[in-house]
């Protein structure tokens, strides 16, 4: 979906119609807010799958989900395409993950070599795609949203190493002490298929404010480095905690 906001009109909320960013379509995973830029409104930094995996996707070339019945079993299913260079769109799942979907494509495919050029359209019945309901994914990056007021936001592309992993977890604090805004990020993904492979590029990446809303990740994040499926922070009395699934809470202190 793309970025939605909503106007609180005395405990009523009303959708703000035709924003910008409702065509900035993710995989969104965490929204934070701060005022980083310390102007008295609330910026966003919103955590999105990441720019480094086999998924890419733009406005022109987008990851399409098509939903339907395609075996008329009963049951949706779901397949996920990509549109490569020539316009030409196809699936992401290999031939055995769709059979093991839609058994009819097993004699409409009977070995690799017959489904290797094989489209969206030549793999599904017309009319299942055509009423087939279908999302779409134009925008893969994590990003800061600089508010403006008045529901104007400047999207401000995060630094290539908040890029290398989706992004669970965000938090803030002064972390070097000196004066402003710093973030903190954390992600992974472990449990993928073997033909996506895990995404385990992210050591957290600490995003130091050198000026206002300009962030750059420093080497070695100042000693902030730290392995796993990163699902939250927590800042309390210096420290910076760092939670992950299946492990140990990691503990950083920072400047007093």
């Amino acid at each position: 979906m793309g970025i939605l906001f909503f106007e609180n009109n005395d405990g009523e909320f009303s959708a703000i119609e035709n924003h910008p960013l409702a065509n900035k379509k993710g995989w969104w995973n965490k929204m934070h807010a701060v005022d980083f830029d310390q102007d008295g409104d609330l910026d966003l930094i919103i955590g999105n799958h990441g720019k480094n995996s086999r998924f890419k996707a733009s406005e022109k070339n987008p990851i399409k989900l098509y939903l339907n019945d395609f075996d008329s079993n009963g049951s949706v299913e779901g397949i996920l395409t990509f549109i490569d260079s020539n316009n030409n769109e196809f699936p992401y799942a290999l031939r055995h993950d769709l059979i093991d979907q839609i058994k009819s494509l097993k004699k409409k495919f009977p070995n690799y070599e017959s489904f290797k050029n094989a489209t969206i359209e030549t793999i599904l019945e017309t009319e299942k795609l055509e009423t087939a309901f279908v999302q779409e994914v134009n925008f893969l990056a994590s990003v800061i949203l600089e508010n403006k007021e008045d529901f104007d936001f400047t999207l401000i592309e995060l630094p290539t190493e908040a890029q290398l992993s989706p992004i669970y977890a965000i938090d803030h604090g002064d972390f070097d002490k000196d004066g402003d805004i710093d973030i903190v990020l954390g992600g992974n993904l472990y449990k993928t298929k073997p033909e996506v492979g895990i995404y385990d590029a992210s050591y957290g990446v600490f995003l130091e404010q050198i000026e206002p809303s300009i962030f750059i990740s420093t080497k070695g994040g100042k000693g902030f480095s730290v392995k796993g499926e990163i699902r939250d922070f927590k800042v309390f009395d210096n420290t910076l905690y760092v939670l992950r699934n299946n492990d140990s809470i990691k503990s950083f202190k920072y400047s007093k």
